[in-house]
């Protein structure tokens, strides 16, 4: 199981999809609040931070979902679920690896956006930030 896990995050790590979206989720989880606070600026709405703090759920499922099956599929396709089942390894923890690895990208596909968008704290403007809000936040991360 450990060789299978080595491999598995080997391979995530050589993969360029991988790296694309490692740079889109930073470049969104630091977007997303910035627009969020300029939309609600020209609106005269007041902004809080309470609305963008789990901004990035929308944007992170889909990544996430993209990348196992592009991932998966190419274990599949590549014939290397094949070489590993001849290796001796079983079905079962062929599986347990793939999820367990996945299940990691998507909790570090997380908090490389939540860890993002700190840097538009400053954006929050005195008027309307509510030190809770701040303090939620950085804790959640």
């Amino acid at each position: 199981m450990r060789r299978l896990l080595r491999a598995n995050f080997a391979r995530l790590l050589k993969n360029k999809l991988f790296w694309i979206l490692t740079c889109a989720e930073l470049f969104l989880g630091a977007l997303f609040p910035i627009l969020h606070y300029m939309d609600n600026i020209d609106e005269n709405s007041g902004w809080n931070m309470d609305s963008t703090i789990f901004i990035y759920a929308l944007f992170v499922p889909l990544m996430v979902s993209l990348l196992t099956a592009l991932f998966i599929g190419t274990d599949y396709s590549d014939g290397t679920m094949r070489n590993k089942l001849i290796a001796g390894h079983v079905r079962r923890k062929i599986y347990v690896a793939n999820l367990i690895s996945m299940l990691m990208y998507g909790r570090e596909a997380q908090s490389k956006t939540r860890i993002a968008s700190p840097a538009t704290i400053p954006k929050s403007g005195e008027r309307n930030r509510k030190i809770h809000s701040c303090m939620l936040y950085l804790i959640s991360i």
